[in-house]
């Protein structure tokens, strides 16, 4: 089964950010999810949690509810994020990136088997 796992660390390296937590199997599902939102309205469901992908202009939010995470990004905030999980799909071994985002932290990190 894959993971895919996201939550606000409030005490990652001394700052509060989001944590989205994946293995590869959880990474290939994410970001397919994520760029059918370039097209359509799009949503993942994975242990228990729905995942709902929204396009909005100049947006960059992860909204954290109870079984319940709405992505809202800007286009060119979905490219980086896609170019971005690209890159840690093409990584030898754990790897994470980190986006600039606006809500609830500064900071979204992408992490493939870490933090899992």
């Amino acid at each position: 089964m894959s993971e895919i796992r996201v939550e606000l660390a409030p005490e990652f390296k001394g700052e509060t950010v989001v944590l989205l937590a994946m293995d590869s199997d959880g990474l290939d599902a994410f970001r397919s999810a994520l760029a059918r939102a370039g097209q359509q309205p799009s949503q993942l469901t994975h242990a228990g949690t729905i995942h709902e992908f929204a396009i909005e202009d100049g947006n960059a939010e992860v909204e954290l509810q109870a079984g319940h995470v709405t992505w809202r990004f800007a286009r060119s905030k979905l490219t980086e994020v896609i170019e971005k999980l690209d890159a840690m799909k093409e990584a030898p071994g754990p790897c994470h990136h980190y986006v600039d985002i606006s809500s609830p932290a500064e900071t979204l990190v992408l992490s493939r088997d870490e933090y899992v």
